[in-house]
């Protein structure tokens, strides 16, 4: 498998495959084959992941905004491309642009630091913290407007009962 253009290539000498540590420790860099292998793995899951979260708050602001009175958007940006393209479309526009830029900055970074650095280990857990933070916010998010969907609809049906119980 050869990556042109993207890094040392893998016929590299030792004397540039080892180096030193700060505390004096040598460490070996990995081979092209396996961190392009653990790369792509990395990539891979990290984007389901980050993909996912980004749909489950998408999915839960939609039903909030949308479905729930008494819930609105926080975000002034978020409001105004729902106030001009609609909450579908603007959900839509604004969650693929946020996956697509975190994707691109995370496998930028990790390939940059790789090439420039010579750290292999740490280009890896740049796309890895990258890809678990913005998915964890995301999972946050959505849990979190879960919570305030099943407290308007548990208020709602509670105010709904108690007018029906005085009514009879």
């Amino acid at each position: 498998m050869s990556h042109e253009g993207w890094g040392p290539d893998s016929s590299h000498d030792d004397a540039t495959a080892t180096g030193r540590s700060r505390r004096g420790r040598t460490r070996k860099r990995m081979d092209d084959d396996h961190w392009w292998l653990l790369n792509g793995v990395v990539r891979f899951y990290g984007f389901v992941l980050l993909a996912g979260t980004k749909l489950a708050d998408a999915v839960t602001t939609a039903i909030g905004v949308r479905f729930v009175p008494g819930i609105v958007e926080l975000n002034p940006v978020a409001d105004a491309v729902f106030v001009g393209g609609g909450t579908f479309a603007g959900l839509a526009v604004l969650s693929v642009a946020t996956v697509a830029v975190a994707t691109l900055t995370a496998e930028y970074l990790a390939v940059e630091i790789r090439r420039r650095l010579g750290l292999d280990r740490l280009a890896l857990a740049s796309k890895v913290t990258i890809y678990g933070a913005l998915s964890f916010l995301f999972g946050a998010v959505a849990v979190n407007n879960a919570l305030l969907i099943s407290e308007q609809v548990h208020d709602y049906v509670s105010e709904a009962i108690l007018v029906t119980s005085i009514a009879v």
